[in-house]
């Protein structure tokens, strides 16, 4: 806190980032729940963008696995990298992921958000 910035401001520029391009995630709903809630609270809009849910396009098309967390689907799938729970590589794991969701064919699924 002493030294990186603001809520509001790490929002607006996050988010200018973003403006409409579509966002990947692995459980959507949880993690936009906590942006949708930060830009409520601090009176910043939330862009209307397409979101790619990975665990709900993983439910669609793949069974026989004993959950669908984002390690899990890695594992069973023999993808790359192993996703650690750091942005970086947990953004390139849910990347590989949805480029093999793609090739079994979930790619058309999207869920707008407003």
């Amino acid at each position: 806190k002493a030294e990186g910035i603001g809520l509001k401001q790490a929002l607006e520029e996050s988010l200018n980032f973003i403006r409409s391009n579509p966002l990947v995630c692995h459980n959507a709903d949880f993690d936009l729940g906590f942006l949708r809630e930060a830009c409520v609270k601090e009176g910043v809009p939330f862009p209307n963008c397409r979101v790619f849910d990975t665990l709900k396009l993983a439910r669609q098309k793949i069974t026989g696995i004993k959950n669908y967390r984002l390690n899990t689907l890695i594992d069973c799938l023999g993808l790359m990298p192993h996703p650690s729970h750091e942005g970086l590589a947990d953004c390139l794991a849910v990347h590989s992921l949805l480029c093999e969701l793609k090739k079994i064919g979930c790619g058309k699924q999207e869920k707008a958000f407003t």
